[in-house]
């Protein structure tokens, strides 16, 4: 046997054991994140397996089978063991849930949280969430930097239910200070060697690195915080990302855009707080290069970082949302955007988006940045390209017409019965549908993601139903 010592450590202990067992090394470490989904303790095909928990009558949107149906879903060991579209007999099931008139989901995907309890200032608990937020997978958007992270890992995500993943602040110190300006005033926090280390270490819940680009973050150092995280990266090798935070950023947003590369991801895409890419009506040429070169675009809604009179005419340029995110903190939960995921998705609804594709950037769209490797997935990578280019054609469309429609009707709810004309109050959102959501990938044998009481999860709170906490502050 012919295997040295730096092999066995570049190998990774599960590959260097296959090879002293005569089977051949994998080229690369076998990561967790790229493990195929297995089915666990059941026979799938067994005709008298009990499941623990069937979900019946459910209305199934899956945008990533293309299904919309009837199903009974029948769950063993946390996952999807049944798919049916004939009624399982209530005497397979231990517990059976009734969710007629429910629409159901795959478990929502939130690209932009901050899910690190004690880690940072804003964070907050994932599982303790989840009867509002019908979110099972989560991003921690920065909450920790490379000095940092090791307790994110260790505490949040080793801990959670919750499916985490993580992008690593550029800022050594991450969030430590919650929203208080500061971690990029000085330039030395951002350790591109420590950040890239930390990059590299942790390939199975790191996505990538985290910068934010706003005036009163960076200071003087511009855009040298978002060239430095690029840097990190870049070092950590390919497949990790930047998410890059804007919002009143410091000079030209072009130096900021021009800097993200293809897959990288701008979050507050659609912020009206200052120097916004949207500027008198019309879409800034570096957002639409930015968007043509593939650059992610992102909501990351926040307690005040989501603008319609941005988000509107951006679409209708061209500049076209890839993922809805939430951007859930301790701070913007009480304000009056509310931002838990599916209240954000119910506002591009009011848009003109269809159920399918707001449930699709919510969940498939934001699944697709977790790290993944081979030439399958770079084939089905494309051809997921391809359907989202006619998704946006024809979700441009939709936005225009409404947008036609609305200024039609706000032009009739200006005018009143006597011909004078009266201020218009336009409602940014509607009372969105009732959700379901499971806890779990709907695919056979495919692992779920923990779920907790469905009866808890069977009514999120609409719009109507929730007063933000008395007190609290815009963020």
């Amino acid at each position: 046997m012919d295997l040295s010592r730096r092999d066995f450590l570049a190998t990774g202990t599960a590959a260097a054991g296959a090879t002293l067992a005569g089977a051949p090394a994998s080229a690369t470490p076998v990561m967790l994140a790229q493990a195929g989904p297995a089915p666990r303790g059941f026979d799938p095909a067994d005709a008298a397996l009990k499941y623990d928990l069937v979900i019946a009558n459910a209305d199934v949107l899956d945008p990533s089978q293309r299904l919309r149906g009837k199903r009974d879903v029948g769950i063993k060991n946390g996952q999807i063991a049944a798919l049916s579209s004939t009624p399982i007999a209530a005497e397979r099931s231990a517990q059976r849930y009734d969710a007629a008139g429910r629409l159901t989901t795959p478990g929502l995907v939130d690209l932009h949280t901050h899910y690190g309890p004690l880690i940072g200032a804003i964070g907050l608990p994932a599982d303790e969430l989840v009867s509002i937020t019908a979110t099972t997978t989560g991003v921690s958007a920065g909450d920790a930097g490379a000095n940092n992270f090791g307790a994110l890992k260790h505490w949040v995500i080793g801990q959670a239910r919750t499916r985490l993943f993580a992008f690593v602040h550029i800022s050594s110190i991450g969030l430590a200070g919650g929203l208080a300006p500061g971690e990029m005033l000085n330039i030395e926090y951002a350790n591109i060697d420590a950040c890239a280390r930390a990059l590299a270490e942790n390939p199975d819940v790191v996505l990538g690195v985290k910068v934010r680009i706003t005036d009163n973050v960076v200071g003087t150092n511009g855009v040298e915080p978002l060239r430095r995280a690029r840097r990190a990266a870049e070092l950590a090798g390919k497949g990790f990302r930047v998410m890059c935070h804007i919002g009143a950023a410091p000079g030209n947003l072009a130096d900021v855009l021009d800097l993200l590369r293809p897959g990288d991801i701008l979050t507050h895409s659609y912020s009206g707080a200052g120097n916004n890419i949207v500027q008198n009506g019309q879409l800034i040429p570096a957002a639409k290069a930015a968007k043509q070169r593939g650059v992610i675009f992102d909501v990351g809604h926040g307690g005040g970082s989501f603008d319609f009179t941005v988000c509107e005419p951006a679409m209708m340029q061209g500049c076209h949302v890839d993922t809805i995110s939430s951007d859930i903190h301790a701070v913007s939960i009480n304000t009056p955007g509310y931002p838990t995921l599916p209240w954000v998705m119910s506002k591009f609804l009011a848009m003109g988006l269809s159920l399918e594709e707001v449930v699709q950037r919510a969940t498939r769209a934001g699944e697709d940045h977790r790290p993944r490797a081979g030439a399958r997935h770079t084939r089905r990578r494309r051809a997921r390209g391809r359907r989202r280019v006619r998704l946006r054609r024809r979700a441009g469309r939709r936005v225009r017409g409404h947008a036609q429609q609305q200024e039609g009707g706000d032009e009739k709810a200006r005018s009143g019965a006597d011909g004078e004309r009266r201020a218009s109050v336009r409602a940014p959102v509607f009372d969105p549908v009732p959700l379901l959501t499971w806890h779990v990938e709907p695919r056979a044998g495919r692992r779920a993601a923990p779920f907790h009481d469905f009866q808890k999860v069977a009514g999120i709170p609409s719009a109507v139903d929730h007063e933000p906490l008395a007190g609290t502050r815009n963020a």
